[in-house]
Parts: structure tokens; sequence; C-alpha cells
């Protein structure tokens, strides 16, 4: 190396003392004359290494902490679909590793995605890993009225009743013997109900006696339906029933198995209740 002045090295002392920062030409000491791992992190100022002082591609993904990247750091729609691999942002403690902190921002993501980025398509469901929507989290993220009746699959406002403990759906065959609970009473309430039940396969005796099915209540076995509102009925037959379904009674469907091999006969019922005060 240059030094400022003719100096001898004396390898006995201190050679910190024999040769002080002072006594070093400006630029003299280059990349090359640094050891591997001579220059450690303590060694660097705060602030001195600049987007300059990088060369082109220097910074990879591995150089990269998980979550140092928020949304800000992304222009507005600069992520494509091409710049996600598949599966990339995976629904796992990995994947969400890979976000800062409330990366997701609803006033501001949406932006730094280019049109058509998330197709609904096999392509653009292919960016996403399975299980990335998790059922018990994803209904939380609409905004109550959010989806319009014009979104919704049919049935699926009785579903969502369902769901609600306002109401039940079953399904009875030719086998069913004996009483079937289908909505568990209400402790406290009576409820109005409407009843709907559909044939599902026609009912005829066949080599026997076809199945017989009445719809009622505990201790009102026929209340809504008796034996005859199914005989001989025909499969896509719908019979509408509205009625009071008591407190503390299980409303209920009691069959009657049909006994011949070749006999038919089955039905859906689905039961909207709502408590009456």
């Amino acid at each position: 190396m240059t030094v400022a002045a003719s100096r001898t090295l004396d390898n006995s002392k201190d050679v910190a003392r024999q040769f002080p920062s002072s006594a070093l030409a400006d630029s003299s000491i280059t990349a090359e004359k640094l050891a591997p791992g001579a220059v450690e992190s303590a060694d660097v100022a705060d602030g001195s290494i600049t987007t300059a002082k990088l060369a082109a591609l220097a910074v990879t993904g591995a150089k990269i902490a998980a979550g140092t990247i928020s949304t800000g750091k992304f222009v507005a729609g600069a992520i494509a679909t091409a710049d996600i691999a598949a599966g990339a942002i995976a629904a796992s403690a990995g994947g969400r590793a890979l976000m800062a902190d409330g990366f997701f921002d609803s006033a501001a993501t949406t932006a730094k995605f280019a049109a058509g980025a998330i197709a609904a398509s096999a392509g653009g469901r292919a960016l996403m890993a399975d299980g990335f929507f998790d059922a018990a989290a994803a209904t939380a993220k609409f905004a109550a009225g959010a989806i319009p009746a014009s979104r919704m699959a049919n049935g699926a406002a009785i579903a969502a009743l369902l769901s609600a403990g306002l109401g039940a759906s079953a399904a009875y065959d030719k086998t069913t013997s004996g009483a079937q609970t289908t909505l568990a009473a209400d402790a406290v309430k009576d409820r109005a109900c409407l009843l709907v039940a559909v044939v599902t396969e026609s009912f005829a005796n066949g080599d026997g006696a076809q199945p017989t099915f009445t719809v009622g209540e505990t201790a009102a076995a026929t209340k809504f339906f008796d034996t005859t509102a199914f005989a001989d009925a025909t499969v896509g037959t719908v019979l509408v029933f509205a009625g009071i379904n008591l407190a503390t009674k299980n409303l209920i469907v009691t069959g009657v198995a049909a006994t011949g091999a070749t006999s038919t006969g089955a039905i859906a019922l689905t039961v909207i209740a709502l408590p009456t005060s």
C-alpha cells in the first residue's frame, strides 16, 4: 500500500501505531487489499451504503429478512401475474412470515396489483396455495351488506338461515323407521315454521309396501303431514305446510320402512323456524 511518507515496518511492534490512518494516502485501500471477512457490519457506518454502492442484482431474495418488504415498497401496479410464483403466497406460518404486519391495507393494497394479475381462472388460482382462504377467517373480511343478492348462489340465503340455527334440512329414504328429529326443540319459545317437503323418489309398492312418512312434533307425530300426503307421490312433488312448533317439542319425521325389495319412496324436508316472540 502507499503511505504518506517513507516508513519501515517493524513486525515486533504494534502495526496500528506505526501506521495510523493519517499515514495512508486517500483511496490507497482497495477491495483487493481486504482479506475475506475483514470488514464486518460493525465497521460500516449507518447510512453509508447507498443505492449507487450496490451492483445490479446484488440483492437477492435470500438477503432480505422475512417481513421487511411492506406494501409501501411497491409501485402501484408493479405486481403482475408473471411476478408471482405458483403457490408462493402460502396459507402457512412460513407464507405469512413473508409479509410484514399490516401488509394488506384495504386502502392501498389493491393498487399494487396490475389489472387482472389474479384472474378467476385455473392460472389465477394456481398463484394461491391450497387453503389460502381459511373459512373460519375469510367471512370476517366482508363488510355487512357487501355481498348483494345478485352475487349469491341459489339457496344461499336458506343455507344461511339453517347455519344460524333457524331451521334444518334432512333426507329420508325408504329404510327410515321410527321417529327422527329433524329440528331440536327450542327450550323456551314457540316457533313459526315453514315446512317444504320434496319427493326425491317416487312412492310405489313394488313387491311389497311403500314406505310411509308423517311430519309433526313430539307427542303429535302427524301435526304437519300425515301418511296420505306422500302416498303414491311421484318424484318432484313439492308439499308446503306452515304451522307452529311448540316450545320444548322436537320437530320430527316418523317413518315406516318399505317392506319389498322393489318398493320405493323417499323425501327431503327443509324447515325454516322463527321464534314467535
